[in-house]
């Protein structure tokens, strides 16, 4: 029996969940697996879901949770990480990984695990988006525009720039494992959360494979209101902006909703607490969250932000849906989906009664999207599950992981 090491960056639902429900299929084949974490933000997730958490230090503050969320958006390029806070990290992990006998390590986006990994030869599984990765920069295809595609691959695949305080964690350690940028962002073994269908890239890197769409599907019953406004003649829409807007831009989209002649169910009480299980308008319900999955079902079209797991929950209700990319990743998430045609992507000048208006009825009778969406979720459920096939590749050893790397997903 494999122990392995679940470490995600417990700041991050999205990641949270996707380690949670890879290390649930990791433990149906027999493995022992243990979480370790910084931040009580989401962890809890993990214990509901049955598994050992053992929290290590340095704890992460909210106001660093708050630095690291905005630099993994790129809002900033301040790095929330000191010298001081990613040594200590390390040598905790190390600790942990040495007193746990741990054998394999799967990861999301936790800086200090890249570090830990490699400097106690563990073999580093990592769960990741295909935006910002190896291929997509290879690739070319991360701007519209050709001559920005072009100038990120050449500066990219070239640079060498490490930062200062993994130079320094190398040194103390005494080993070398970056030599490029990008291998910054690569584990030993890179399982990617989406399909070829959308990215356009059919062959990917050696250490590189495909597993398909991995997201949230948390417990939850829908409130009783809905399936009575589903009855309604007027069509039922979901409207949600994640964790990445903000109040100024949720009003200003519930104005415009308020507008529409569609109903709005709203998980967004986040942003507007004081509507928390009441109306904004007639047309508009607020709620904490919804699962979305099951939502999924009733709606007749979603407006959405686009980060990946949110984007993926759309694909996967079969039906078309608009999406507001709130910062890089999520409109390159979103073009994906308008360049295969079950989406529209818009941006904040849209967001008016005539643009969103004409948006929403082309979704309703654009027979061409329509199908488009349909046959997206059909493909996708012919597929052996995300986490059951990042498992399978998880546990596998030797031979049997060379085949599943390198099969045609």
């Amino acid at each position: 029996m494999d122990t392995i090491l679940f470490a995600p960056e417990t700041i991050n639902l999205a990641e949270t969940t996707r380690m949670i429900e890879t290390a649930k299929a990791v433990r149906a084949r027999g493995e022992h697996c243990l979480f370790i974490a910084y931040s009580e933000k989401f962890s809890g997730l993990i214990e509901a879901a049955g598994f050992k958490l053992t929290y290590l230090h340095p704890k992460t503050t909210e106001k660093m949770a708050e630095e690291m969320l905005r630099f993994d958006q790129f809002k900033t390029l301040k790095n929330p990480f000191s010298k001081e806070l990613m040594e200590q990290r390390v040598a905790n992990e190390i600790d942990f990984i040495n007193q746990h006998n741990v054998t394999k390590i799967v990861t999301g986006t936790s800086m200090s695990i890249f570090l830990s990994a490699r400097i106690c030869r563990v073999p580093l599984f990592y769960i990741k988006p295909f935006a910002y990765s190896r291929p997509q920069i290879e690739a070319g295809n991360m701007f519209e525009s050709t001559l920005l595609n072009r100038g990120m691959r050449a500066i990219a695949l070239r640079l060498t720039y490490i930062p200062k305080m993994f130079r320094q964690v190398e040194k103390k350690y005494g080993i070398t494992i970056f030599k490029k940028t990008l291998e910054l962002f690569d584990g030993d073994f890179n399982l990617v959360t989406t399909i070829p269908t959308l990215t356009g890239v059919e062959q990917l890197p050696v250490d590189y494979q495909y597993v398909g769409f991995m997201y949230a599907n948390l417990p939850g019953k829908i409130p009783e209101e809905i399936y009575i406004l589903k009855k309604q003649i007027r069509p039922l829409v979901y409207f949600s902006m994640g964790s990445s807007s903000n109040r100024k831009l949720v009003e200003k989209f519930l104005t415009v909703l308020a507008k529409l002649p569609y109903i709005f169910v709203c998980p967004i009480a986040y942003y507007v607490p004081e509507f928390k299980n009441k109306k904004y308008a007639e047309n508009i319900y607020i709620y904490d969250w919804l699962p979305t999955e099951q939502m999924n079902k009733l709606i007749d079209f979603s407006i959405i932000h686009g980060g990946e797991g949110t984007v993926q929950t759309a694909c996967m209700s079969g039906k078309p849906f608009i999406g507001l990319g709130l910062q890089m990743e999520q409109r390159y998430n979103l073009r994906l989906c308008e360049i295969y045609g079950n989406a529209i992507q818009i941006r904040k000048r849209d967001i008016s009664v005539q643009s969103l208006t004409e948006k929403c009825e082309r979704l309703l009778q654009d027979s061409q999207m329509i199908d488009c969406a349909k046959k997206l979720k059909e493909q996708i459920l012919t597929r052996e599950p995300s986490t059951e096939y990042a498992a399978r590749i998880i546990c596998s050893a030797g031979s049997e992981m060379d085949r599943l790397m390198n099969e045609k997903f």
